[in-house]
């Protein structure tokens, strides 16, 4: 979000990137607060652990997916497709005319790559 806000008088979408990336913000923090009050604390075994990182791959690339429907106006697949490529650090892509978009949405590519990456 703050580099969409850097670049909000320069790039084409303006503040529509702003709140691209503060719905998503929002989903996030409403979801890890309500979790820990939905499970409690345990140990896992090899294959609880296998399910939770699935579980989390999939919920971090659906909540990822929102920023590009919203600024590139792809489909879910497409957004889902990319959030996907990105947090697992395969780089693939489905979008055309990287050069001419957004920098926030650059900025999101590249940092969903680099978290997984570091993580």
């Amino acid at each position: 979000m703050i580099i969409a806000l850097y670049y909000r008088n320069t790039d084409s979408q303006g503040l529509v990137c702003v709140y691209a990336f503060l719905f998503p913000a929002i989903g996030s923090c409403v979801l890890g607060g309500f979790l820990p009050v939905l499970f409690k604390r345990s140990t896992l075994d090899n294959t609880g652990a296998a399910l939770l990182y699935a579980a989390v791959c999939i919920a971090f690339s659906i909540l990822g997916t929102i920023p590009f429907q919203i600024i590139l106006e792809c489909s879910f697949v497409d957004g889902f497709f990319e959030a996907m490529s990105g947090f697992t650090t395969t780089g693939i892509t489905v979008l055309a005319g990287l050069d001419e978009m957004p920098r926030c949405i650059l900025f999101w590519r590249v940092l969903t790559q680099w978290m997984t990456k570091n993580a």
